[in-house]
C-alpha cells in the first residue's frame, strides 16, 4: 500500500487474520500495541464500538501482561524494553482517558492501581540494549511531549472522579448515593481545587520549548508547534471542564454560591473554550492538520474539542438569555463570535 488509507486498511485486515493463530491471544507488548493500534485506526474510521471494543481488549492485554506494574527491581529486562513497556501502557492508559473524556465511557485503567513509572525523557537514539543514555544537553526530548501529555489525562482522571451531580430523583436516604459518597475514588473536593492546582503545577513545569509562544509558533519543526498546540489546547479542554462543573453545580443548585460564583464559573470556562477554538484554528490556518484523513487521529480529537467547547458556548448563552441578573453582555458577544468561527 502506498498512502495512508489502502496501509490502515490491510493492517486492520491482517490483525483480524492474525487473530485465529495460536497464541494471538497472549499478553505480550506486540499483542497489546496490535490491539491498540488498530482501535485508534477503528475509531478514527467512525467505526466507534469496534474501536472501543479493540481498546477494551487492549487495556485487557495490558493489564494481563503487567505493564501497569514497575519493573524496576528485576533485572528481566533491558533498558529498551523497560522503555516499550512503560510507552506502552501509557499510551494505553492515554487512550482509555480519552475514550472516557470524548465518548462517555467509564474508564477501565485507574492509576491508584498502577505502580508504573513515567517514562524517562530520552530519544531512543540513546537507548541500547546495554544501557539507557543520557539525552543530550540543549536537545529537548520528544518523550516531553509525550509525559506532558499523559500527565493532563491523569489530572483528567481525577476529574472523571468527581462526585456526580445528584439527578432530580436522588434523596440523601438512597443507599447509591451514600455509597458514592463513601467510594475512596470520590475523595475530591465538590469544586475541583485540587485537580486545579495541579493544572497550575503542570504550567509551571512545562518547558519553554513545548509551551504556546511567539518563538514556538515561530519555529519551523512542525513537530514541536504541533505538540506545543496539542498540550495548549488539552490544557484548557481539563480546565474547561473543571470550571463546566462548578457552572453545572450552580444550575442543579440555584442560589448556593451566589451570582458570583456562577458567573466566574461561565467566564472561566469561556475563556478555555474560546483558547480551545483559536489555537486549532491557526492551526488549521497553518495547513498542519487534515480533518479529512481518518487515520489523523488528532484531527479526530480536535474535532471532540471543538464540539464540547461549543455545547460550553451554548450552555453559557443559554444561562445568559435565561439569567436575568446576568449583565455581561460581552460575554454573550465573544460566545457568538466563537461559535460563528467554528
Amino acid at each position: 500500500p502506498k498512502d495512508n488509507f489502502s496501509a490502515g486498511a490491510h493492517y486492520f485486515d491482517l490483525f483480524q487474520k492474525l487473530r485465529s493463530l495460536p497464541g494471538a491471544d497472549r499478553p505480550t507488548l506486540y499483542t497489546v500495541q496490535s490491539a491498540l493500534l488498530t482501535a485508534v485506526y477503528a475509531i478514527g474510521r467512525g467505526r466507534l464500538s469496534k474501536g472501543l471494543a479493540l481498546l477494551s481488549e487492549a487495556i485487557t492485554l495490558c493489564l494481563d501482561a503487567g505493564l501497569h506494574r514497575s519493573v524496576e527491581h528485576y533485572d528481566h529486562f533491558d533498558p529498551i524494553e523497560t522503555e516499550v513497556r512503560k510507552r506502552t501502557f501509557w499510551a494505553v492508559y492515554a487512550w482509555d482517558k480519552q475514550a472516557a473524556i470524548y465518548f462517555g465511557r467509564p474508564p477501565m485503567i485507574r492509576l491508584r492501581d498502577c505502580d508504573v513509572p513515567e517514562p524517562e525523557l530520552v530519544d531512543d537514539d540513546y537507548i541500547t540494549r546495554e544501557a539507557l543514555g543520557t539525552q543530550p544537553a540543549g536537545k529537548p526530548s520528544l518523550m516531553t511531549a509525550f509525559v506532558s501529555t499523559n500527565r493532563l489525562y491523569v489530572i483528567i482522571e481525577g476529574v472523571l472522579d468527581v462526585h456526580p451531580i445528584p439527578r432530580p430523583s436522588a434523596t440523601s436516604t438512597s443507599f447509591l448515593s451514600r455509597a458514592t459518597s463513601a467510594l475512596s475514588g470520590f475523595r475530591q473536593s465538590k469544586d475541583l481545587k485540587e485537580a486545579e492546582a495541579l493544572v497550575d503545577e503542570w504550567c509551571a513545569a512545562l518547558p519553554p520549548y513545548w509551551a504556546v509562544t511567539a518563538d514556538t509558533m515561530a519555529s519551523r519543526d512542525v513537530i514541536r508547534i504541533t505538540q506545543a498546540e496539542r498540550l495548549h489546547c488539552l490544557e484548557h479542554f481539563v480546565r474547561m471542564l473543571i470550571h463546566r462543573y462548578r457552572f453545572s453545580l450552580h444550575i442543579a443548585n440555584p442560589g448556593v454560591g451566589g451570582e458570583q460564583g456562577k458567573e466566574a464559573a461561565m467566564k472561566g470556562a469561556q475563556r478555555s473554550a474560546l483558547q480551545i477554538i483559536a489555537k486549532h484554528l491557526e492551526i488549521s490556518s497553518l495547513g498542519l492538520m487534515t480533518y479529512s484523513d481518518p487515520l489523523f487521529i488528532d484531527g479526530l480529537f480536535v474535532i471532540h474539542q471543538l464540539t464540547q467547547a461549543g455545547r460550553t458556548l451554548i450552555a453559557i448563552l443559554l444561562e445568559c438569555k435565561s439569567d436575568d441578573n446576568i449583565k455581561d453582555h460581552a460575554l454573550m458577544a465573544s460566545s457568538l463570535e466563537a461559535l460563528k468561527a467554528c
